[in-house]
């Protein structure tokens, strides 16, 4: 299976013709760098990149890899992107959700959540709202009933 922070590191190298500057770019050491170029080299069974003193060349396998790279670490993003968007919404009345719907939605989902409180517990935002249209004055006889 393809490991997205080698492919990520690939394309880095490739986009910035070296590695000192790819290296920095993602923030990492060079050598750290060059193992992760190296062991996708090995998974795969090809030289990526020929290197030399003026920086790196590509070879034909890389050139063959880098836009599927470049689509797998797209799609990557998208997922991701796509998970943290993602909204649970519960229409009920206000009594419901305060006292019956709570132990259902709190759980809602511990993964997607990001929030986590003082203890490490992961919050997922919950927010009961008045199920009445807004600016409609209720009758009084609606509010007699309430």
């Amino acid at each position: 299976m393809l490991n997205l922070v080698w492919l990520k590191s690939f394309v880095a190298v490739l986009d910035h013709n070296g590695f000192q500057a790819a290296a920095r770019q993602l923030d990492i050491a060079q050598p750290t760098l060059s193992q992760h170029l190296q062991k996708l080299e090995n998974q795969l069974g090809v030289l990526l990149v020929h290197r030399g003193r003026s920086g790196c060349e590509p070879t034909r396998a890389a050139l063959t890899l880098l836009p599927f790279a470049r689509s797998l670490l797209r799609l990557e993003e998208q997922a991701r992107s796509s998970i943290m968007e993602a909204r649970l919404r519960v229409g009920a009345s206000s009594n419901i959700g305060i006292y019956m719907l709570q132990p259902y939605i709190r759980p809602w989902p511990p993964i997607l959540s990001a929030t986590p409180d003082q203890t490490g517990k992961v919050l997922t935002p919950c927010h009961i709202l008045n199920s009445a249209p807004k600016n409609v004055p209720r009758s009084r006889s609606a509010s007699r009933r309430a």
